[in-house]
């Protein structure tokens, strides 16, 4: 089953202070399936996160389309969340109170609405810190947070650009292999924008490569090599520098 689509998917922006059009992204065709997580990956100013923007309906298209699960993306639904680099999360409010925050729109009784909460803090690993603020939690319980706001959204589908790029590298390993984790218990759909191509090799079912101004798409790789087993993998570590050549050349 699909779960999202671009179809000769540009954007374009107009530089009124340059009296010029940028063109961001062009022309592209990209198919995300349920239950997959898709990294992008690509040097600085190539479109990656425009991209993500585009899919999560906080930009319109110049021309072409998406669509989720058949439906046109035309503006931010709660079936996509949106993950930032620094998690999304509202400073004045608990944990608990972030994750709360999607539940207000149910019918749900406030007990209820806790005990949903709860629920979703304990698949995404941060039940202990519900009553701690933000400000008192580490980068990656955070991240853990945005995505236990998912899930209590429902969210068919979360996208995040470079949510772990704030970590160190022991905590962003740890994270990595955490995200492994919940996709695959929650099957939740997922597109990662990242600057670590390691990153983008151990948590994406494929990998997408994008280069140029405006940003297209190179090729897209596909790992065979079980998420479980990657880090020790002979595959990856030279599908890493094949990739890594590839995107310096480009």
């Amino acid at each position: 089953m699909v779960e999202l689509t671009a179809e000769g998917l540009s954007k374009a922006y107009f530089l009124a202070h340059e009296n010029r059009c940028v063109v961001a992204v062009q022309k592209i065709d990209l198919t995300l399936h349920v239950g997959e997580c898709l990294s992008i990956v690509g040097k600085s100013g190539c479109g990656k996160s425009t991209l993500l923007r585009l899919f999560a309906g906080f930009e319109t298209p110049s021309s072409g389309r998406v669509s989720h699960r058949g439906e046109a993306v035309i503006a931010p639904h709660h079936s996509r969340s949106f993950i930032p680099q620094d998690s999304g999360l509202f400073g004045w409010l608990s944990i608990e109170e972030n994750v709360m925050l999607p539940l207000h729109r149910t019918a749900l009784s406030k007990s209820q609405k806790r005990e949903k909460a709860q629920e979703c803090m304990e698949k995404a690993g941060i039940a202990s810190f519900a009553k701690a603020y933000p400000r008192e939690v580490s980068g990656g319980m955070k991240q853990r947070a945005a995505l236990a706001r998912a899930l209590a959204m429902e969210s068919k589908l979360i996208l995040m650009d470079e949510p772990f790029s704030a970590l160190d590298e022991v905590s962003r390993e740890v994270m990595d292999e955490a995200m492994q984790r919940f996709f695959s218990e929650n099957r939740i759909s997922a597109v990662l924008v990242t600057h670590s191509l390691r990153e983008a090799l151990l948590l994406g079912d494929r990998v997408v490569l994008m280069h140029g101004q405006p940003g297209r798409i190179l090729d897209v790789v596909t790992p065979q090599t079980p998420k479980e087993q990657r880090n020790a993998s002979l595959e990856i570590e030279q599908l890493y520098e094949t990739i890594l050549a590839r995107l310096k050349q480009a």
